[in-house]
């Protein structure tokens, strides 16, 4: 399940300004680039627009992407869509936390 909440959280958050930087590459643009001295795998885990973001940080190796359809349904209900994907990429793991905790909250009430 939380391989799915985490590929919402991509969909739906995900800065849109990020696909317009791609300049023309057949990869998707990534919040973070790698820096000297950093491991893959603290980019990875620091950079939610990574494609193996969910898989490390949920320990998912599911692909399902919710239908686009979920952020209108999630957006007022569960999370403020335009302020999730400005705040995208400087939050980082954190900012799925808090979608995680915003999600918990929204089913307990």
């Amino acid at each position: 399940v939380e391989g799915v909440v985490c590929r919402a959280y991509q969909l739906c958050c995900r800065d849109p300004q990020l696909d317009q930087v791609q300049n023309f590459t057949a990869a998707a643009a990534t919040c973070m680039e790698l820096g000297e001295g950093e491991s893959d795998l603290l980019t990875i885990l620091s950079d939610a627009s990574s494609p193996q973001f969910c898989r490390y940080i949920s320990g998912s190796s599911s692909t399902a992407v919710p239908s686009a359809g979920t952020c209108g349904w999630l957006d007022g209900r569960v999370i403020d869509q335009e302020q999730c994907q400005a705040e995208f990429c400087a939050s980082g793991a954190e900012g799925y936390l808090t979608f995680i905790e915003e999600l918990v909250a929204w089913m307990q009430r």
